[in-house]
């Protein structure tokens, strides 16, 4: 799969060959750059087509704080949630994800922001937390 600079997002994990990810540090039509290292200056670039998304697994959800829900009222696997409100509950949906997330942004007022995705990948896990003001770093 040849990713599109449309598609990716600063900040987004992609799969690579040496380091095995990257973190998208920035973007051109053809190539993205990253840091090898945290607080490195120097930006190193590599094309498009010499990167993959990495597939949305189970385990990785876990490492990442969701948790099993066991709920057999409300058709889920996995949620997770932080101290600010956030919910966000994911669903399988015939072997992808469909996450809705529910954000109270008003803090109490009752005003929620519900947002559905069909996600198969890390990266769009990213953007969807993005979307609802959710910072947290994924881990692989």
């Amino acid at each position: 799969m040849i990713m599109k600079a449309s598609e990716i997002m600063v900040g987004d994990l992609l799969k690579y060959t040496t380091p095995s990810y990257i973190q998208v540090a920035s973007i051109t039509k053809k190539k993205i750059g990253y840091h090898i290292k945290p607080n490195e200056p120097r930006i190193h670039y590599v094309r498009l087509c010499e990167v993959n998304p990495i597939p949305l697994t189970p385990e990785i959800l876990e490492k990442n704080g969701f948790i099993v829900c066991e709920n057999t009222e409300i058709r889920h696997d996995y949620i997770w949630h932080d101290n600010k409100s956030y919910i966000c509950v994911i669903f399988w949906n015939d072997g992808n994800l469909l996450v809705k997330m529910e954000t109270n942004l008003n803090e109490g007022r009752g005003i929620n922001s519900v947002h559905n995705c069909d996600i198969v990948f890390v990266h769009e896990l990213q953007h969807c937390l993005r979307m609802c003001n959710i910072n947290k770093t994924i881990e692989l």
